[in-house]
């Protein structure tokens, strides 16, 4: 019986290493840590800014390069089933670094998590109040996993923030070009750059050639107009990018109405970049018609739709459904010391409510608490018997 076929694996390609071996990747990523550390420790490179960002590039090139070599060698085999990666969609509120360590405590290992958006800062220090929310200290924030988004037009001030996410270790830097909130977008930020071509190609022209890690993009199909990204793409493809992350709604729709999933196929194939689909995969048919339409897409992003259902990604991949009350719990702790506990609590279940409580009046009286034991009291009555109840089962 012949073998399944290994994947075509190039030096310096950037692929994601760890959705073939993360145990794998995880280690290289270290020894590249290591070998940098006498360097960084002594102080020479921090003296020496381009020698250090030059060091940093050819240190992940080197790791890059083992990896695949090692990979190769051991020709490890892979299903004939194509290899699906699933990202989480940053919801400015909810998925902060307390909801992704929960998550992935309870529910299954995501592939890569997209963190809510930083807005760009002046000055020239990034204080660690501003990017708390990231820093890697624990598993949530794996920094060959977590990609830290960016939200702005200021260029000075996003390569000093992605500077500062290099040293940190992250692998990736993403822009915001998708917010649809009218806050930001008559700021032109977010979706509301995307019918300004010449100052999105500006601010390429000035980032990507002084950037030290790769560059993604998450963006719309435009901010009033359908057509505004088809114009952009033939732009993007003369960067560099890492990959394109595209919701197929325009920013004024905000979360109404439907995807145009055929206005998402024009600039797929328009793209020289790898495509990461995002928008309305909220049950496990949404994803296999996408899957079956798109054969070549094998990146995913879902945000609202795995708020909605915790298992979701579980259920795409048919392993066993795990009960939701530990999950809670653990929020709900790790969020008491923190101001605004309720709030944030009332913010989750405004999508998870959506899935769970099909009448609407666990939600409506949740909305209503005034108390946090008011909040854990009628937690346990809905779920009641330590969230063995079949409604805990989603």
């Amino acid at each position: 019986m012949a073998l399944p076929q290994t994947p075509q694996l190039r030096p310096n390609e950037h692929c994601p290493p760890h959705s073939y071996d993360p145990l794998l990747s995880q280690t290289l990523s270290s020894c590249g840590k290591r070998l940098g550390g006498p360097f960084l420790k002594k102080g020479f490179l921090k003296k020496h800014p381009k020698l250090n960002r030059k060091f940093r590039l050819n240190t992940a090139s080197f790791t890059s390069n083992l990896y695949i070599f090692i990979y190769n060698m051991l020709k490890l085999p892979t299903s004939n089933q194509p290899q699906h990666n699933f990202y989480l969609a940053p919801l400015r509120g909810i998925t902060d670094r307390v909801f992704r360590a929960a998550f992935e405590k309870h529910f299954v290992r995501l592939d890569y998590m997209l963190a809510p958006f930083i807005p760009t800062i002046r000055g020239d220090r990034v204080k660690e109040h501003h990017i708390k929310d990231i820093l890697p200290d624990n598993s949530s924030n794996d920094p060959l996993r977590l990609i830290p988004q960016i939200i702005g037009n200021d260029s000075d001030g996003f390569l000093l923030l992605s500077r500062r996410f290099a040293d940190l270790g992250f692998a990736s830097v993403n822009w915001n070009l998708g917010c649809p909130a009218p806050l930001i977008t008559k700021k032109k930020r977010g979706s509301g750059l995307l019918p300004h071509k010449d100052i999105i190609k500006k601010f390429l022209d000035d980032t990507v050639p002084k950037l030290s890690i790769p560059l993604s993009i998450k963006t719309r199909l435009g901010l009033n107009s359908k057509d505004d990204l088809e114009a952009l793409v033939p732009i993007f493809n003369n960067y560099p990018l890492k990959e394109l992350i595209i919701h197929p709604r325009t920013g004024s729709q905000l979360y109404d109405g439907t995807v145009d999933v055929d206005k998402f196929e024009i600039c797929m194939k328009m793209s020289t970049h790898s495509i990461v689909y995002n928008g309305d995969i909220r049950t496990v048919d949404d994803f296999n018609y996408l899957a079956k339409r798109f054969p070549n897409v094998n990146n995913w992003m879902i945000g609202r739709g795995l708020i909605r259902n915790l298992n979701l990604i579980g259920e795409i991949k048919k392993e066993p459904v795990q009960p939701i009350q530990k999950f809670l719990d653990d929020l709900l702790d790790a969020h008491l010391n923190r101001s605004a506990v309720l709030g944030r609590m009332k913010e989750i279940w405004r999508y998870l409510g959506d899935g769970l409580d099909e009448t609407g009046a666990l939600t409506e009286k949740i909305m209503r608490c005034k108390t946090i034991d008011e909040y854990k009291n009628l937690l346990k009555s809905f779920l009641g018997n330590g969230g063995k109840s079949p409604v805990c089962q989603r």
